[in-house]
C-alpha cells in the first residue's frame, strides 16, 4: 500500500460553535494522508492509472469553504 500525503492545503470557511466565528470564518489547513495502491501508476507511468490530485484536492476545499461545521472533527470526518 503506498501513501499519498497533500498537506498544508489552506481554506478560508465558516466554522464554529459560536455565532461570531461563523460570521467571521477563518483559515482551516487541512493535511491529508491517503492509502492507495499506486502499483499500477509506478509501472505504466500513465496519468489515467493513478489518483486526480486536482479532484482530491477540490472536494476538501467543497467540504471546507462550502459546507459550515460546528466542531474541526465534524470537518475531519466529512473529508475521511
Amino acid at each position: 500500500m503506498d501513501r499519498l500525503r497533500l498537506r498544508n492545503m489552506v481554506f478560508f470557511g465558516h466554522h464554529g460553535v459560536s455565532a461570531s466565528e461563523k460570521k467571521l470564518g477563518q483559515r482551516i489547513e487541512v493535511d491529508l494522508e491517503l492509502q492507495l495502491d499506486l502499483s499500477v501508476a509506478g509501472k505504466t507511468d500513465d496519468l489515467a492509472d493513478t489518483v486526480n490530485y486536482t479532484r482530491i484536492y477540490d472536494r476538501v476545499r467543497q467540504v471546507v469553504e462550502e459546507r459550515e461545521f460546528s466542531l474541526l472533527e465534524a470537518i475531519a470526518e466529512t473529508v475521511a
